[in-house]
């Protein structure tokens, strides 16, 4: 019998309205940035700038050359356009 040995990763990207998820089966140790490309979502949001600044794997910013284990979910952050605290003062005027 045999195995596979691929791992099961996530790639997601929220807009305003809309949340993006791309579930993969990828090679262990494929790094984030193989699997960001591998997902096709840059084809379908070509906005979508991949720096080592603006993903994460659950809330927590890596590298690009980060590799994988099973189960990680990688997220594609976009730029704020304004600060957390700004716009709760912003809502409470």
């Amino acid at each position: 019998m045999k195995s596979d040995n691929r791992i099961s990763v996530t790639v997601c990207y929220a807009l305003p309205h809309h949340q993006e998820v791309i579930p993969l089966k990828v090679t262990p140790q494929s790094t984030v940035l193989q699997t960001i490309q591998r997902s096709g979502i840059m084809d379908k949001y070509p906005d979508i700038e991949v720096n080592n600044g603006n993903v994460g794997i659950f809330g927590r910013l890596v590298g690009l050359d980060q590799p994988l284990q099973d189960h990680d979910r990688i997220e594609i952050y976009r730029p704020l356009y304004e600060s957390p605290p700004e716009a709760r003062r912003r809502r409470a005027r």
